[in-house]
Order: C-alpha cells, then structure tokens, then sequence
C-alpha cells in the first residue's frame, strides 16, 4: 500500500472505537507550535554565511565548521543536488528500500544509479555494508536518528560504517539528521563526521515546522572543492533565508519543546497499544512506534488504524507504524 492508497483507505475508517494513530504531516498536526511568520523580503541581505554560523552555533560545532556547511531549501533539495551530480560523475548509491519513498523520487530525477539495502525492521548493518560493496557504490544514505527504528545508529553499526569508509577513501556515507529535531550533535555523530567521508544533512521542517525553506549540508573538508560550488549556485532566495534567520534566532527553544511533546504522546501512544494487546517495538525517540503485523488486519483484530510499512517502502515482513502525532486539523 503506497501513500496514496493508505490515504484513502484510513479516510473510509470513521468507527468510534478504532484508536487512530496515523497522522503524518507534522506540520499541521502542532500547527498550535507553529511560528505564525510568514516569507517576506528582508530588511538587509541575509548572508549565507551568517546563517552556517548560526547552524553551527545551535548544534555545537565551533565556528571554523561553518566553512563545509552549505546553504540550501532541505533535506529534500541537498539529495536532489547530490544525487545529480553522483549521476553526472556516473556514480552509484545505495539507498534504504524501506525508509522514505522521496529517496527513490528524487534519485529517479536525478538519473543516478541505485541499488537498494533492506533497513527495517532490523538493521543488519553488515549485510547493508555488503551489498553496497558488491555494487561498488559511490554513497549510502542512511537516516540519523533512524527514523522507522527510533533511534539512533547504535555504536557496532557506527563502528561498521566507519570500518567501510575506511577501506576506501572515495565512498561517503550520507546522513539525514532531520529527526534531531534540532538538538546539539551527539558525541557519537561527531565521531562520524571526523571520518573525513561523512556528509551530514539538516532542515527546519521538523524541529521548526517550517518545510521547504532552509537546511543544510555539512560537506567533509575533502569535498569542498568540487560540491561547494553545486550548492552555492542553487542558494535559497533571500526571503527564505530571512525566515530562516529569524526561526534560529527567535525560535531556538522551540525544536526541545516539539521533542518534549512527541515523548509524552508516545508513551501514551504505548501505552493504549499495549491495552490492545499489541507488542510495540522498542523506541526512544521520534513519533513513530512499530508492531508487527500487516495494518489491514490489525484494524480488524485490534480495532487500531496504523500506518502499513509499504508506506514506507518495502520492509522485510509485514509491519505497521503507530503515529504519536495528534490529528491534523
């Protein structure tokens, strides 16, 4: 079941009875949250510059990494560069098949050769390792914190992709950190960074709730010289920068009470999905809680409305995702 179809399938479930926890759009869904800014022209040039520092500042790294942090709209249009210029170089990646369906949108846009590696809902990060290495990629994307799991990458699987960077200098790991929600760079992902072959992708769209606008792309020393320019050329306009200037810097504490909002309703999202007698995988973080079995009957044999897997992507047996989010206005 793709999006479209779960869509329409959870709007025809209208009993009283069914616990719904399906909302996706996390913008809508704590609009009350929200900063009522709207996009306007500024009173004085936003400098790109002002902004990576700022980026940095608010995750904990010192003012010189401000340097490889490269200005852009999002997650979303960071991969849509990369993964025109990997096409471009004739380059290959490998991409989760059972994380975020946009990853293969945007890699079908850009022309860039793919290959799929299993992630949920168990990570075998050995095998992952292993098949991207037999198909001689270029970059693997993984989400930090892995979204679908609920944490983040734990230090064997750190361990491992550090291991595989380092029997070849040209691969990169590319990581999405969208679901930081904001907070300061773990040791851990520092560890990660130091590498020299880590690239480290940010946006506002879930920690500020503002999509599409600004994010950033933390390029390895390495990488400078010849990506550097590929994100330089397709800066974000000014009003959106000013937008962005004005949520880090008025707007700081709001990711830590987004966070704090989404913890509480997920251990009340667990608790009422142990009343029904389902089993939650564990989870410490992200609004997103797995169970095993296919969604369709669960709403049969549990009377709960979950999000199937295939929405997802293709997970290696049948699950469903239980959303923390409150329903969307």
């Amino acid at each position: 079941m793709n999006f479209q179809e779960f869509l329409a399938w959870s709007g025809g479930v209208h009993e009283p009875d069914v616990l719904r926890a399906c909302e996706t759009r996390i913008s809508a869904a704590f609009a009350d949250l929200r900063p009522p800014l709207e996009r306007a022209s500024p009173p004085r040039t936003v400098h790109r510059c002002d902004l990576a520092r700022a980026w940095c500042e608010l995750r904990g790294l010192p003012p010189t990494a401000a340097r490889g942090a490269m200005i852009c709209a999002g997650v979303r249009h960071a991969l849509s560069l990369l993964f025109a210029h990997m096409a471009a170089a004739g380059r290959r990646l490998a991409l989760p098949t059972d994380v975020y369906p946009v990853y293969w949108d945007l890699a079908r846009a850009a022309g860039v050769a793919t290959v799929g590696v299993p992630t949920f809902p168990d990570l075998a990060i050995h095998d992952v390792l292993e098949r991207a290495t037999r198909a001689e990629v270029a970059a693997l994307v993984l989400p930090d914190p892995l979204k679908l799991h609920g944490r983040f990458l734990a230090a064997d699987e750190r361990a491992a992709l550090l291991a595989w960077l380092g029997r070849d200098p040209h691969r990169r790991l590319v990581l999405d950190g969208v679901y930081t929600f904001g907070q300061r760079l773990r040791p851990a992902t520092l560890e990660l960074l130091a590498s020299g072959q880590v690239l480290y992708l940010d946006s506002l769209s879930k920690g500020w709730l503002y999509p599409r606008v600004f994010g950033v792309a933390h390029l390895p020393p390495r990488d400078f010289d010849h990506l550097g320019p590929v994100f330089r050329a397709a800066a974000p306009p000014q009003a959106d920068l000013w937008l962005a200037a004005r949520l880090l810097a008025e707007h700081a504490g709001l990711p830590a009470a987004l966070a704090a909002a989404i913890d509480e309703r997920r251990l009340r999202l667990v608790a009422d999905l142990r009343a029904r007698g389902l089993a939650p995988f564990s989870f410490d973080r992200g609004y997103l809680v797995g169970v095993d079995g296919d969604a369709r009957e669960l709403l049969g044999t549990h009377r709960v409305l979950l999000i199937p897997g295939g929405v997802f992507g293709e997970p290696k047996r049948p699950v469903a995702l239980a959303s923390a989010l409150p329903p969307a206005p």
